[in-house]
């Protein structure tokens, strides 16, 4: 049994007893596997090994034992390892129940805008113990129960979406595999993937689940592709964005460090959506900024709207409403650190942004004057905030000489 000369390796076999001794004894046999090791026993013509997992059978061990004798070994897993059948259907707004896919084979729909309202996943040709179990995050309703084999998750006919999902593989089955699964959600396309429970999909967003697809490997096998951003709780920014090392704008509002307290950690939340336009983050940058006006100048100070800025102060407030983490220079740090009372004069002499040319100004630059900065507005006009008059919208002469100008959003 087998072949020679070819350098294949049997990976299973069958083993039975003929003649008079097959009403006497029973065959046992197990099969010690490449990886896997020792596997279960089968008798009488079982298979006992590997199909389809390239594992090679590395030893046998067969065993005769009487009909009914107490001799016979446990068994207690698997004798034979076989990549299971996978099915996997979606039920879709406006189209019901769509036809059944098999490993890795996409359920739901791409393209259509159609949300996934209910799921039903099941294993088939399994010669292990074990199954496969899923939950469903649903518009709502949250994460529901667990439910297994071919039963049904999320709703049907009460127009509730799904949003997320956790799949899991039991008994023995999930001893030899992992599964992996991923998820395409409305305005983000296909998510990364992830596997063995973990979520796939968004919560706290209102954003459904269109499609998913599911992959049964063996343990240990390499994700099928990106397993970047598999699942979520906040926006995942994916719109304009600045180039090469300059600070980084994001839909999600700038979160301080632990050591900022008290009264100086206001930070202007984020209002540019996940997939802004550079032009999205210059009107927010510049709408921010018309917001302040009328606040009062106090050095060191950035604070909220009516209470007091300066003017580093208050481009540091502008900058936030795009969602761009400053770092070190914040709100604290500025009140507090002697060599952040002239952030102007900082972000001038590093480089904090794009230089540009003074002669080339755009709406939604900086312009940095000695010890002092504003932004540009177009039209040869300036937001800034200055001591004894406060924020207010003014020529870009009027703090005096120009000395350089830089881009946020270059």
């Amino acid at each position: 049994a087998g072949t020679v000369g070819k350098g294949l390796a049997i990976q299973a076999v069958k083993l039975r007893l003929t003649g008079n001794d097959a009403s006497k004894y029973d065959i046992y046999y197990r099969i010690h596997a490449a990886d896997y090791g020792w596997l279960g026993w089968a008798k009488n013509d079982a298979a006992a090994g590997t199909v389809g997992l390239s594992k090679q059978a590395e030893a046998i061990q067969i065993k005769l034992v009487a009909k009914g004798s107490s001799d016979a070994p446990v068994q207690d897993h698997a004798a034979l390892i076989q990549l299971p059948g996978l099915s996997a259907k979606a039920n879709c707004s406006g189209l019901g129940w769509q036809a059944s896919v098999g490993n890795g084979g996409v359920a739901g729909t791409v393209g259509q805008n159609r949300a996934m309202e209910a799921m039903q996943l099941s294993l088939s040709d399994s010669s292990m113990n074990g199954g496969i179990s899923y939950s469903a995050h649903v518009s709502n309703i949250g994460w529901q129960s667990a439910v297994s084999d071919g039963a049904t998750a999320g709703t049907i006919g009460q127009g509730q979406q799904i949003q997320a999902v956790k799949i899991n593989l039991t008994g023995d089955v999930s001893n030899y595999f992992d599964v992996w699964y991923r998820v395409h959600v409305s305005n983000y396309g296909w998510l990364g993937w992830t596997k063995n429970g973990s979520p796939a999909g968004t919560t706290k967003l209102g954003i459904p689940v269109q499609a998913l697809q599911v992959k049964i490997v063996p343990k240990g096998a390499s994700a099928p592709g990106s397993t970047s951003d598999s699942y979520f709780e906040t926006y995942r920014y994916m719109g304009y964005q600045t180039p090469g090392s300059y600070p980084k704008v994001s839909c999600n509002s700038v979160q301080l460090p632990s050591y900022c307290t008290g009264y100086f950690t206001y930070v202007s939340p984020s209002r540019i959506p996940y997939n802004a336009s550079r032009q999205d983050c210059i009107n927010a940058f510049v709408q921010r900024a018309r917001e302040y006006i009328g606040t009062r100048y106090i050095e060191p100070w950035s604070s909220w709207p009516g209470d007091a800025v300066d003017c580093s102060g208050l481009v540091l407030q502008c900058l936030y409403a795009t969602g761009m983490d400053m770092g070190w220079y914040n709100p604290y740090n500025h009140r507090w650190l002697p060599e952040q009372t002239y952030n102007s004069m900082n972000w001038y002499r590093n480089n904090t942004f794009m230089p540009v040319s003074t002669s080339a100004l755009q709406r939604g630059d900086v312009v940095y004057y000695q010890g002092h900065i504003g932004i540009y507005i177009g039209n040869g006009r300036i937001i800034d905030s200055w001591p004894g008059i406060g924020v207010t919208e003014r020529s870009v002469n009027a703090p005096g000489r120009v000395i350089g100008a830089a881009r946020p959003f270059a």
